[in-house]
């Protein structure tokens, strides 16, 4: 049976704000100093939604789709990406409470990481 799914920036707003993350994750060196900060938002439901998660991938043509035996997860790391297409969508269609919070946060740190890149 063929699922169709009809995935709108709306939805992918409320999708993100229950089941969503916006994270930033740390490199660190031998000492263990904590030194580059790396951006990844992500998407995880179980595998039953393993189609949804390819469609969604397509419908915003970036990211990455991984699946172990029990989870499905859509992560985009590309700072590019994220100022390209995350931002916008998610200014546009803004989440609410902590997860907007979470958001402010994020997107000012790979605002950041995105203009140090440039100024290099």
């Amino acid at each position: 049976m063929i699922k169709k799914f009809y995935i709108t920036p709306d939805w992918l707003s409320g999708f993100t704000q229950s089941d969503g993350s916006f994270v930033i994750n740390y490199s660190t060196i031998k000492n263990g100093i904590p030194v580059r900060p790396t951006p990844v938002f992500n998407l995880t439901q179980s595998m039953l939604d393993y189609e949804l998660f390819i469609e969604i991938q397509k419908y915003l043509g970036i990211g990455k789709v991984y699946n172990n035996r029990q989870n499905v997860t859509f992560v985009v790391r590309s700072i590019d990406e994220i100022v390209e297409v995350l931002l916008p969508l998610f200014d546009k269609h803004p989440l609410r409470g902590s997860k907007l919070e979470a958001y402010n946060v994020f997107k000012a740190v790979v605002l950041m990481i995105k203009d140090k890149k440039t100024n290099i």
